[in-house]
């Protein structure tokens, strides 16, 4: 549990004046609170010595208008992130509707962060071993998937391509439903597992996650 002592202090760094907290989550690295401030709300994400809070901080600000925006983040003793509080509902129905927002969100994340990046030796492995398994897959899909799926398959097919390429982009890599929020917008929350990498790990985790494979 974090002090109001200190969520003063840090909301005064980031020009914030502090008026009151509760707890939103608890994760095994990290847990994350709800500030009232003055202005508005945000929210507090602090880590323990394991949580790569630079990293996240990075990926956030880059997934620009997919994720919360960053405020301002720390590494005193405790690493911490302040960001913006986003309203949304976590999705209960795992149906078409979900799929294709899904779908959607992926595709524009996929497209909007792709870049180059350098290629090692054991990522050509890493990346045959999911690509055998995406393909050998993609036909069993059920028929209620919409084909906006085929959208995001297009998207990453580039994948397929000589296992040489050196196309990376962002992935979130936990799509686990507390992380979705459906509001105007998809926006997924908790970015500490982010990464630049193949796109199809993300396709990959999102339908085994939900049984979509």
């Amino acid at each position: 549990m974090v002090s109001s002592q200190f969520l003063r202090r840090i909301c005064a760094k980031a020009d914030y004046e502090y008026q009151s907290h509760e707890r939103l989550a608890s994760g095994a690295r990290s847990s994350t609170y709800l500030v009232e401030t003055s202005d508005e709300q945000i929210v507090l994400k602090k880590g323990n010595v394991e949580y790569d809070v630079e990293q996240e901080f990075s990926m956030l600000d880059t997934v620009d208008g997919l994720a919360p925006r960053p405020i301002q983040w720390g590494n005193h003793r405790f690493p911490w992130i302040l960001m913006e509080y986003v309203t949304g509902e976590h999705p209960s129905d795992f149906d078409e509707n979900f799929a294709d927002r899904m779908a959607s969100f992926y595709t524009e994340l996929h497209d909007t962060t792709r870049t180059s990046k350098p290629t090692y030796r054991y990522e050509e492995m890493m990346r045959k071993n999911v690509l055998n398994r995406y393909t050998k897959n993609r036909g069993d899909l059920p028929d209620q998937l919409s084909s906006q799926w085929d959208v995001v398959f297009d998207s990453a097919g580039s994948a397929l391509k000589p296992f040489t390429r050196d196309d990376r982009v962002v992935i979130h890599s936990d799509p686990n439903p507390d992380n979705i929020l459906f509001g105007e917008n998809t926006c997924l929350v908790d970015w500490e597992h982010a990464r630049f990498d193949i796109p199809e790990w993300d396709i990959a985790m999102f339908l085994n996650k939900y049984e979509f494979m």
